[in-house]
């Protein structure tokens, strides 16, 4: 075995140690390397994005208005005519996009049956029933689209009141309750939801400019077109949507209506079979549905199924 000198020792540990240092920075390139091109292709891929979640937040408006329409002028068929102005989407979509450098188009993936309720509100009856047993949507409400266009409201004292409480709860347990009422500039909105014990109560208001014809989008958290803490959460957080913490089978009722003038509409769910007191307001519809929505452009493909549910509680 041959013996190493010092200086022989030297050289060798000084060539590992160049060797050693090569090869670190070898690796240091690629790894630099990498980061450098990954972090292009996520901007490329973010700018790319944008483009991709407008349009699909254009297609879940057009398709909403596509289920409303369908369920307001076509009762008789209402999947039929939505899955026509689907089409009618799809083929605009198509025509937009294309002239940008990318494609796009919307395909019907399915839908949940409903019962569209609208009508006059009735002023001969002072409190009343408007569905019992509505069960709600896994994930979601089993109510959407609860709108009243008022010409007339009540004042403080005898507020429209729409409560929504639990099927097997009694008095105002597990219960969420709007008042509403007008006064000479503003409509008001107060709300109350109540749990099994006094120290879950909680209570918001809002109020909003009035109008001739105000409309109030119950479910859908706006008066005349502006948010209402009072019907969303709020700024705390706590949260106050349409029918929050009553359970998930619940009943829907007006109350004072002979003090209000004007009409209403909504969409519950009928998959779990409730009962609409008021049948000849009650028409077949589509509760919600969902859309294949696909993006091809030049820096992004986009494939994904988008729930439409127009009016529906962000609860």
């Amino acid at each position: 075995m041959a013996h190493l000198r010092d200086d022989s020792r030297g050289q060798l540990l000084l060539v590992a140690g160049l060797a050693l240092a090569l090869v670190f920075i070898g690796l240091a390139l690629v790894v630099n390397s990498a980061i450098f091109t990954e972090n292009l292709a996520s901007r490329g891929e973010t700018a790319g994005s944008s483009g991709a979640l407008a349009a699909r937040a254009a297609t879940e408006a057009n398709a909403g208005t596509a289920i409303e329409q369908a369920n307001h002028y076509n009762p008789s068929a209402p999947v039929d005519a939505f899955n026509r102005s689907l089409r009618n989407v799809s083929t605009q979509t198509e025509a937009l996009s294309a002239t940008s450098g990318t494609l796009s188009n919307v395909t019907y993936a399915g839908h949940r049956n409903g019962k569209r309720v609208s009508g006059a509100i009735d002023r001969t009856n002072n409190s009343y029933t408007v569905a019992d047993s509505v069960e709600r949507v896994s994930g979601a409400n089993g109510t959407r689209g609860l709108v009243f266009n008022a010409s007339d409201l009540p004042g403080e004292s005898t507020p429209l009141v729409v409560k929504v409480n639990d099927t097997t709860a009694t008095g105002d347990r597990n219960s969420w309750r709007a008042q509403i009422w007008e006064t000479t500039s503003d409509v008001h909105v107060k709300t109350f939801r109540n749990g099994t014990s006094a120290s879950e109560n909680r209570t918001e208001r809002c109020s909003v400019p009035s109008s001739t014809a105000n409309r109030i989008e119950v479910t859908a958290g706006l008066v005349n077109g502006q948010p209402c803490d009072a019907l969303r959460r709020n700024d705390s957080g706590a949260n106050f949507w349409f029918g929050n913490g009553a359970g998930d089978e619940y009943d829907v009722h007006f109350k004072n209506t002979n003090y209000t003038t004007g009409d209403f509409e909504m969409v519950v769910y009928s998959g779990g079979g409730p009962s609409i007191l008021l049948t000849t307001l009650s028409d077949d519809a589509i509760y919600d549905a969902e859309v294949q929505f696909v993006y091809d452009g030049p820096d992004v493909w986009y494939n994904t199924s988008v729930r439409v549910a127009p009016g529906e509680p962000d609860a």
